[in-house]
């Protein structure tokens, strides 16, 4: 024993000095005074199995392997001291004490591990905007639906609007937040690609001028370069359009080469194709986590008929057909949706009684865009809808998707996370910023759609607007703009600025710029 000598003091025995790599680890509070942790020393060498030897490994290695066995061992159980004779207040707390029971210290957990359990809660529950504790998901959860599908209940729009914007078309399920990085970051999240200009509903006011027989396109070796440059250009999402996408002989092929790549199927298709269960078994299994878009305007047939160039030819029971095809194969309502693009050769009330049969019914969304003279439905500009209508369309569109006191999307039901990570491929290969914009800023035919990208990339994606405060008035005072920025091919329409205001925009049109009460006014 070595005795320690103080100035002024008595002599006190001092422990020996501790040796080897332990030393540190047993420095106890006091001065002076050293403790060993518990669990086993760690060694000076470890043997090296594979080289034969002993290979001597560094005290930080040694650490952090003392620390896992550390937290490996069971926790010791709580110590019972033999207490005086006190009265029976102390005595309760002191038996609630020791009946508390002991809590172990949390290990650190990869976050790769938990993705097997988040993954189901989030495919039932929908993405959440922020970070949102279990407890909540689930006692959240129910309402959640409850709003999602237009049934009573308090809007959760209101801090989190992105929480059910979800459901709007382009949006896959779960990638919500990866879109808004996108977003964020200027570059694409999706590519519309128009593979074809067939379509078998010839529509009286289609823009890209589709029927029924194929006369422009792009070929097989021309659109595989796209998907490629798309791959390249790290682009998450393929939106393929038409015409009816379905209608070209190598869909399938095309899309399974998009699969291949790691890009997500969104099929915009007329429906007519899924009449067809085994066109509609494919289309399931290539789109996979994407979804799937019909196109009936109206549940009344004559109205419907009035839409289409061949009038009434059972397009509606073979769209029908082909959704519960879809439906028996296991997708989900939530992967669907019905298009309707609203004109003014429809009755308002007759829009609003198709949009409530799809969710009653069926459980499908609708998704509500707006006639555009464009392309090749630029000299019917007679069907643009009045404001009135457009109004009380959106106002029941709003309350169907989000409640009596949620919020809305404007007159395009879409939202600004959507368009503002898109470019599109038209079927004569023009790049645009969006489908019913028909002038583009370059041709693929002319050069890779890389390098139009990288050269074009902020006239795409509208990078002027990605700041609310950049947006034209007065959507800049909007309390709608955080996810809404208007239709950009209804401003390039209307004033020739694809950055201008959206003239079917329902608050401006009824003189509530900022959009204060909250729904599409009356």
């Amino acid at each position: 024993m070595v005795v320690q000598r103080h100035r002024g003091a008595a002599a006190r025995p001092r422990a020996p000095r501790s040796r080897g790599p332990n030393r540190r680890l047993r420095r106890h509070a006091g001065p002076g005074r050293r403790r060993r942790l518990p669990g086993p020393r760690l060694p000076l060498a470890l043997p090296a199995r594979a080289h034969g030897g002993v290979r001597h490994e560094p005290r930080a290695v040694l650490l952090v392997r003392h620390l896992d066995r550390a937290l490996r061992r069971p926790a010791p159980r709580p110590r019972r001291h033999r207490a005086r004779r006190v009265g029976s207040a102390d005595r309760y707390r002191r038996r609630q004490r020791l009946r508390a029971p002991h809590v172990r210290p949390a290990a650190v957990v990869d976050p790769r591990r938990l993705r097997p359990v988040l993954r189901p809660a989030r495919r039932r529950l929908g993405p959440q905007v922020g970070h949102v504790r279990p407890c909540q998901r689930r006692r959240d959860g129910g309402q959640y639906d409850r709003v999602l599908r237009g049934g009573e209940g308090t809007s959760l729009l209101n801090g989190c609007s992105g929480a059910l914007l979800r459901r709007h078309g382009g949006l896959a399920d779960g990638e919500h937040e990866l879109q808004r990085q996108c977003f964020a970051q200027k570059r694409l999240y999706a590519l519309q690609v128009e593979s074809t200009d067939a379509c078998l509903q010839d529509c009286v006011f289609c823009y890209a001028g589709a029927g029924p027989v194929a006369t422009r396109g792009l070929s097989t070796a021309e659109l595989e370069a796209v998907l490629q440059d798309a791959a390249f250009l790290g682009i998450h999402a393929i939106d393929w359009l038409g015409g009816d996408p379905l209608a070209r002989p190598d869909w399938y092929e095309l899309m399974c080469r998009a699969r291949d790549l790691g890009l997500t199927n969104n099929v915009w298709t007329s429906g007519l194709p899924l009449a067809d269960p085994a066109v509609a078994a494919r289309v399931h299994e290539v789109a996979g986590r994407g979804f799937v878009s019909v196109h009936a305007d109206s549940i009344n047939r004559q109205t419907l008929a009035r839409l289409r160039r061949g009038g009434d030819t059972g397009q509606l029971d073979a769209i029908l057909a082909g959704v519960d095809n879809l439906l028996a194969l296991g997708r989900s309502p939530d992967r669907m949706l019905n298009c309707i693009a609203f004109t003014a050769a429809q009755d308002p009330q007759d829009t609003i009684d198709t949009m409530r049969w799809w969710l009653e019914r069926k459980g499908i969304r609708t998704c509500l865009t707006m006639f555009n003279p464009s392309g090749s439905g630029a000299a019917l500009a007679s069907l643009a809808p009045h404001p009135d209508a457009v109004r009380a369309v959106c106002r029941e569109r709003d309350r169907l998707s989000f409640g009596e006191d949620g919020g809305s999307i404007g007159a395009m039901d879409t939202d600004k996370f959507y368009c503002g990570t898109m470019a599109t491929v038209t079927f004569t290969g023009d790049v645009t910023p969006c489908s019913v914009i028909r002038d583009g800023v370059d041709n693929i035919r002319n050069r890779p759609l890389r390098e139009i990208v990288e050269q074009h990339l902020e006239a795409l994606v509208h990078a002027r607007l990605h700041e609310p405060r950049d947006l034209p008035e007065p959507c800049g005072g909007c309390r709608h703009n955080d996810h809404c920025w208007g239709c950009r091919a209804s401003a390039y329409h209307a004033c020739g600025d694809a950055d201008g205001l959206d003239p079917h925009c329902p608050f401006a049109l009824a003189g509530d710029p900022a959009g204060r009460e909250g729904t599409a006014p009356p």
